[in-house]
């Protein structure tokens, strides 16, 4: 409790002495600056589109031919980077300074990471370093939630980040679970919702989009989705009081973006194998129509072992954007990367994904 509040005391005194310029280092629109996104769509070729969509990762501590191909190019419209792509506070700034550049004249681009606190985060020098949540749940504080997510953004802004992939709002209902346990603010779902909440909050408002974590909720699993097909066995209204909960406060409070899940559910899908990422029923029906969310939904790596195996990541990529899906996430091959693309941009001639649900996500991605 003390290590925790220290900490974020020291993040008021950051937001204290920030100056407007430095929250605007990155050259971003200022507020209030129109910009007509049906212009934009109505301009865009398909390639151009398909690119949107993209979720992207790739090696390297600085620019690269590669990397100007699929930024500059194709016009991907995300990049997370990890702990391969971090050195120190300086390297990162450059790193980020010229990713950005790379679509000058062009669509901007998210530049994004997941820095949770805890047991994972990418920038360590430079950048404030947060508990994990469920150090932050055990204040029950949601002030401290928001100021949390305030000065974080701060920090990731000034270094060039505007999207990190969090908060983890999995309830943490299942203690042999593998993969989320102390990622989480805990077992309630109450709990999780107003810490949650309060800090989507916070860090929107500070300008760092929010990508809450793992939709429809990944604590009651037993295994671990990057090497398997995890399972909740619960029914749709066990589903709603419990894994949904703080995922629909989130929204209410504003919520930027979602991360899917790659988890079955057996009990509520006719294919018991079927994956969260891929389903309709839970993207479309659940998140779309019943949670009425629609800003933008990312699916976690399709490059992980519960998405490949059993149906490769092009075409895990396009039944995703089908399911209701906008940026499938593709983080370590170059072919995995080409698949995709590809997968999508043939989907999309071919009519199997229709212009008109093509802008929709594209919309979405240029909103927020």
């Amino acid at each position: 409790m003390y290590v925790t509040c220290r900490v974020l005391v020291c993040a008021l005194v950051v937001l204290s002495v920030l100056t407007f310029r430095d929250l605007h280092a990155m050259d971003v629109p200022a507020p209030g600056e129109e910009v007509d996104v049906e212009k934009i769509i109505a301009s865009m070729s398909v390639e151009e589109k398909v690119g949107q969509l993209l979720m992207i990762g790739f090696g390297g501590t600085e620019v690269s031919t590669h990397i100007e191909h699929w930024v500059r190019r194709r016009g991907a419209g995300g990049i997370a980077l990890f702990s391969r792509n971090i050195v120190d506070f300086e390297q990162t700034a450059r790193f980020s300074r010229q990713l950005h550049e790379l679509t000058e004249g062009q669509l901007p681009v998210f530049l994004s990471l997941d820095q949770e606190g805890g047991n994972v985060v990418r920038v360590k020098d430079g950048a404030l370093v947060l508990p994990g949540n469920m150090a932050l749940g055990a204040t029950r504080s949601t002030t401290l939630a928001y100021v949390a997510g305030q000065a974080l953004a701060i920090d990731l802004r000034r270094v060039g980040f505007n999207m990190n992939l969090a908060p983890v709002l999995d309830v943490n209902s299942n203690p042999k679970n593998p993969v989320i346990g102390v990622r989480s603010y805990g077992e309630k779902p109450s709990l999780v919702a107003e810490l949650g909440s309060w800090y989507v909050r916070g860090q929107q408002e500070m300008g760092v989009a929010a990508v809450a974590k793992h939709f429809p909720g990944h604590g009651d699993t037993h295994s671990d989705s990057h090497f398997s097909m995890p399972a909740i066995d619960a029914d749709l209204s066990r589903l709603e009081k419990v894994e949904l909960a703080p995922f629909k406060r989130a929204m209410d409070a504003g919520l930027d973006a979602v991360m899917t899940a790659h988890i079955a559910l057996p009990r509520i899908e006719s294919d018991p194998n079927l994956p969260a990422t891929l389903s309709p029923f839970i993207l479309t029906r659940v998140l779309r129509k019943k949670l009425g969310f629609d800003g933008v939904v990312i699916t976690d790596g399709l490059e992980m072992q519960g998405i490949v195996e059993r149906y490769g990541s092009g075409r895990a990529a396009v039944e995703a954007i089908k399911a209701g899906a906008d940026m499938p996430m593709i983080l370590w091959t170059v072919k995995k990367k080409d698949e995709v693309y590809n997968s999508l941009l043939a989907a999309v001639k071919s009519g199997e994904i229709s212009t008109k649900r093509l802008d929709r996500s594209v919309r979405r991605i240029l909103n927020v």
